[in-house]
């Protein structure tokens, strides 16, 4: 099921906390989140100080990029990349407050990214726009990596393959819910076979 336990992989977090990790073999050579370098706490939007430092530090072949994948809301941050920082501003205070209108229509463009209703489409649209700014950012940070297969992780999925993998166990029911306030949750049964 998970591709990416024997080849080399650079993780890319591009939403709220965001980072990138760099997996080989199973196992985790480094990781490290945007926060350290921009000195902003839970920094989001693309982690392209990450990405140099883990490609500086463990300057592997890497093989693959997995881009985790929450959906609409990724979806309009990837496009407008000062969007969901601007909400978190406005959550903290730190800019004053718009207009009813504006917040009106900003909350419009939020909800309509939230129901993403019929999912197929939404994965379909999203996966090929997602993949495409991805390449675009990774090209400007080093030509080689927008060369590379770009895989969309399912963000719950991450989570549950992030718990079960290093805990030891063969069997495992994973539970995910999310705390962003979309909506979504996921269960996985989860059993590996003996060696």
């Amino acid at each position: 099921m998970f591709w990416c336990l024997d080849m080399a992989v650079l993780g890319i977090n591009d939403s709220h906390d965001s980072g990138g990790a760099i997996a080989a073999d199973g196992r985790i050579l480094g990781a490290v989140n945007e926060e350290r370098f921009t000195r902003r706490k839970n920094e989001v939007g693309f982690p392209a100080n990450s990405i140099k430092y883990l490609d500086k530090e463990h300057g592997r072949d890497i093989e693959a990029v997995a881009l985790g994948w929450i959906g609409g809301n990724a979806l309009v941050s990837r496009i407008f990349p000062g969007y969901d920082m601007r909400r978190r501003m406005l959550w903290r205070h730190e800019l004053p407050k718009p207009s009813r209108l504006r917040m009106h229509l900003s909350n419009l463009v939020y909800k309509a990214s939230q129901n993403q209703n019929p999912k197929a489409v939404w994965k379909a649209i999203g996966g090929s726009i997602s993949e495409s700014v991805t390449r675009r950012r990774l090209a400007g940070i080093k030509k080689s990596l927008s060369d590379k297969r770009v895989y969309m992780v399912e963000h719950h999925l991450a989570h549950a393959a992030s718990a079960y993998y290093p805990s030891g166990f063969s069997k495992a029911l994973i539970i995910t819910l999310t705390g962003q306030g979309t909506g979504s949750a996921a269960v996985y049964r989860s059993e590996t076979k003996a060696a």
